[in-house]
Order: structure tokens, then sequence, then C-alpha cells
């Protein structure tokens, strides 16, 4: 009698169990999807401000930017970039191709993008 409780039981927490595990990994894939979605379109906001051309332009790509950076950032640095008044001085820079991130004086996420840049050096030389 006890052992037929016994296995009753165990069988019931197994099923638990493999239960819990099938739903945990259908909640990782929707998670997953949802924020390639998410960042799908992160990306095109990004498209509409001189920031993503900024971005190209310091040799920083932009799929590793909109995986790695906080999307608050994300969202501060495209809200910075829309309230910049040196626009004339961004897009003459812009035309010339790549810049130093030394010479981004004009631009109001000049920090940030001055750590992104010496970060990406530092790990594009690390990886020679």
């Amino acid at each position: 009698m006890i052992t037929s409780i016994s296995v009753v039981s165990a069988t019931l927490l197994m099923l638990l169990l493999v239960t819990f595990a099938g739903l945990l990994m259908v909640a990782i894939v929707f998670n997953f999807r949802a924020g390639l979605k998410y960042r799908r379109t992160l990306a095109e906001q990004l498209d509409n401000f001189r920031l993503a051309k900024m971005l190209t332009a310091l040799g920083i790509d932009i799929d590793e930017y909109l995986s790695t950076e906080r999307v608050v950032d994300i969202h501060t640095q495209m809200t910075r970039c829309g309230a910049c008044e040196n626009v004339g001085e961004c897009d003459e820079k812009l035309a010339g191709g790549s810049i130093s991130a030394g010479n981004i004086g004009f631009c109001n996420n000049e920090q940030t993008l001055q750590k992104l840049a010496r970060s990406h050096e530092q790990t594009g030389t690390a990886g020679d």
C-alpha cells in the first residue's frame, strides 16, 4: 500500500516537473522572440536619427550596439540626438565618412559615444 502511494506520488511529481519544464521553455522562446521584435522596432526608430550614422562613422556595429546597450540608454541617446542644435556640423562631419571619437565635441551624445568607441576599439584589438 505504501509503495503504491509512493509510486503514484513520484509519478505525479515527475509529471508536474515535466509540465513546468515545458512551460518554462515556451516562456523563454516567447520572450526571446518578443525581444528580437522589440530590437527590430528599436533599430527602425534609430534609423530616423543621425545617431545611427554617427555609430557607423565611429565604427560601432549597430546590431551590437542594440544588443549590448540598455534600452533606456538608447532612448535617452535618441532623445538627445533629436534635440541637437548642431545638425549642420553633424551632417558635415558625417558626410566625410568615418569620424574620430575625439572629434565629436559638437554631439549631444559625445561622452557616451566616446565610451562606446573606446570599448569597441578595446574589444577589436583584443580579438586580433
